[in-house]
């Protein structure tokens, strides 16, 4: 995330609410996740470790609860104090050793991962209203993910050659088509976090291999080879195995941010004309 471009292109006179509530969300959770990432740079391993390790173990926060409620003459008979509680983190060590993933990387990890799915909840939120207010979607409905680029066609339907002029202007991407490949691809990866924890299965493996054929494909007609390049490298080299946890790194998660940020970006320029 460091070496990473997070910015967006700031509202001009005209006022696009849509944008300007997308801008507001994701520069909340931007700047969060860039202060995160500069305390965990200026910690050493020893002290990330140290941390985990911290909160390894038992951990008799009910009962310092049930202290304080006695405190203030409040009786608590809750089967949670009399029990024995913490947080187990033995597998999680055991992982590290095994994958030779140090705690900071880890850590890194799970801020991306975090990061990721909440811009793509903030971009899914904001779009809904947006479709909901354009009469696109309609009200009670429900709004697919995968439908979610298909349905910002349509709604940009009269403007869809404008819009596209803005794409290839400001990334190598040219079409809605191309968006829309690489969100799916995206949100094949946003089901792995959301029903699996992260953790990789056999069937979600066979279901990505079409997606990312179709996505290297899409990449392959890039006019620029460098860029083509540096994102097909990206994805090939994604460590996924059956059966162990994903861990979203920071190209990963800067592809899919500046994504994200591109078709904002496009869908607001689109609107200032």
């Amino acid at each position: 995330m460091h070496s990473a471009t997070v910015s967006m292109l700031l509202p001009a006179e005209k006022t696009v609410p849509f944008y300007e509530s997308f801008l507001l969300q994701y520069s909340l959770v931007v700047s969060s996740n860039l202060i995160i990432f500069e305390l965990v740079s200026n910690s050493t391993e020893e002290q990330i470790f140290r941390l985990f390790e911290e909160y390894h173990g038992q951990i008799d926060d009910h009962k310092k609860k049930n202290m304080l409620l006695t405190a203030m003459m409040i009786e608590s008979n809750a089967p949670q104090t009399n029990e024995i509680r913490g947080l187990s983190l033995d597998k999680f060590f055991l992982s590290m050793a095994i994958d030779k993933k140090s705690a900071k990387f880890i850590l890194s990890s799970f801020i991306n991962t975090k990061e990721f799915l909440l811009i793509y909840a903030v971009f899914e939120g904001v779009v809904k209203a947006e479709l909901m207010k354009s009469g696109i979607l309609k009200d009670g409905k429900f709004l697919r993910e995968k439908d979610i680029i298909s349905n910002i066609a349509l709604k940009l339907s009269e403007k869809k050659e404008l819009f596209e002029e803005h794409l290839s202007a400001r990334s190598p991407l040219g079409k809605i088509e191309d968006i829309e490949c690489f969100w799916d691809f995206f949100t094949h990866f946003r089901h792995l976090f959301i029903h699996s924890g992260g953790y990789v299965t056999q069937k979600w493996l066979d279901q990505l291999t079409q997606k990312k054929n179709n996505i290297i494909n899409t990449i392959k007609n890039f006019e620029c080879p460098i860029s083509a390049c540096f994102l097909i490298d990206s994805i090939n080299e994604l460590e996924l195995i059956n059966g162990k946890m994903f861990y979203i790194g920071d190209r990963f998660s800067n592809i899919f941010r500046n994504l994200v940020v591109l078709i904002m970006e496009s869908m607001y320029l689109v609107e200032e004309v």
